[in-house]
């Protein structure tokens, strides 16, 4: 059986839930598949999923019994939390509250109201997030300090920016902090804001120098475009970056794996990364600076510009307007996106921009015309009346409508002045 109602996936929806958003954890234990007379212990972590035996309480009830003790006896590290980024809960501060602000209303309300009240009766756990779709706290780290390189450096975590929604990979989760405490190399960065990236990378892509490193890559990669040079400022200052493994001695559950299945398992290790904040597109307040950067970032990046498209009419002095348009892009579910997106591009009047943003508007007219063009190539129909299949290059390209070639001239002929 396969789909929503299969144990498999409704358990591992659960496991997402708690290792995308239930605080910085490096596995999760304990998701239980009922069969027949026993259950099945299932472990995630960002490398694996691995199920236990069949516990059978009436066949051996008393190993069933061990196991169960066993798992209430395991500390908060071997439940999978990361003592470097200690959570104490509740892990959802915000739900916490609406069940004690419930239970304070229920106080309130008690012996009042004896007839019965119309409608459907709200359960208890209606503010309980769904299995599989749970939404980002994004004061979850909040207060929470973080001590770094020996306790030298120690930021004070504040809203989360991005948290990658995932079982297998590297987990990435981006949070705005603020340095609270610094000494010797790190005295002068006290009080400024900073941007802390934590991530789950495999053991074996682990370099020597990180911090300089990945600088002089990105600083590589960027020069090599034509205007390398100035987009090269824009680059985050990597502050400071280390990885924690294992202690020596120590026997966690992801070295027992790595011993049980050899080179099938990546070990992975925690990476922390510090570094400067980058300013956000807001600050774009004018159309050469909007088309500068998005040219910039299309040029180095090939990034697909079609964002502009929405930053121009949604953004006037660096605030977003009343009413803006596309929020219906918001949405989280893929096929809604699709069907909106094609929707926009096939339609043939253009969104106004805001004022600051008018002088793009030939651009963006021409962008989007681009983007229909590709689209209605990609739908043409043969003499036989069947979509022609095509080729990876032309899916990507739009049937060579949106190509690098084709935007960069569309980019170079309406420059903003």
């Amino acid at each position: 059986m396969t789909g929503p109602e299969d144990p498999d996936v409704q358990c591992a929806s659960y496991a997402l839930e708690l290792l995308s958003f239930g605080g910085w954890r490096s596995h999760v234990i304990g998701a239980a598949l009922i069969v027949d007379n026993g259950i099945r212990l299932i472990y995630y972590d960002h490398s694996a999923i691995v199920k236990s035996e069949l516990l059978d309480w009436f066949r051996d009830p008393i190993k069933f019994i061990s196991v169960i003790y066993g798992l209430t006896r395991l500390s908060r590290e071997e439940w999978g939390f990361h003592p470097l980024v200690r959570l104490e809960p509740p892990i959802y501060p915000s739900l916490s509250r609406n069940k004690e602000a419930k239970a304070k209303g229920k106080s309130k309300g008690k012996g009042r109201g004896k007839g019965k009240r119309k409608g459907k009766a709200k359960d208890e756990d209606e503010d309980e997030p769904e299995a599989g779709k749970a939404k980002l706290n994004s004061n979850i780290y909040h207060g929470i300090r973080v001590k770094l390189d020996d306790g030298k450096l120690e930021p004070e975590l504040q809203d989360v920016l991005h948290d990658q929604d995932c079982i297998i990979g590297r987990g990435t989760c981006v949070v705005n902090a603020k340095v609270v405490a610094g000494t010797d190399a790190w005295e002068k960065l006290k009080g400024e804001n900073v941007v802390v990236k934590l991530s789950w990378p495999s053991e074996t892509r682990v370099g020597g120098d990180l911090r300089s490193k990945a600088h002089d890559q990105a600083g590589a990669d960027v020069l090599e475009c034509p205007d390398g040079p100035d987009m090269a400022e824009h680059l985050p200052e990597i502050l400071h970056c280390e990885d924690y493994h294992t202690p020596d001695g120590e026997i966690s559950v992801q070295t027992r794996l790595s011993k049980i299945f050899g080179g099938k398992y990546e070990k992975r290790v925690l990476r922390i990364l510090v570094q400067s904040p980058l300013e956000r597109l807001t600050v774009l307040t004018n159309a050469k600076e909007t088309y500068d950067v998005f040219h910039d970032i299309f040029t180095c990046e090939s990034t697909d510009p079609s964002s502009m498209l929405g930053y121009r009419c949604r953004y006037q002095d660096g605030k977003l307007i009343e009413n803006p348009p596309f929020e219906d892009w918001a949405g989280d579910h893929i096929e809604a996106l699709r069907k909106n997106k094609n929707s926009f591009m096939a339609r043939g009047n253009n969104i106004t921009p805001t004022p600051h943003h008018k002088p793009l508007f030939r651009l963006m007219v021409k962008l989007k015309e681009a983007l229909h063009n590709g689209v209605i190539a990609c739908e043409a129909t043969g003499d036989d009346g069947e979509i022609a299949e095509l080729s990876p290059k032309d899916h990507l390209t739009l049937c060579g409508h949106f190509s690098f070639d084709a935007v960069e001239e569309i980019f170079e002929k309406f420059a903003s002045a």
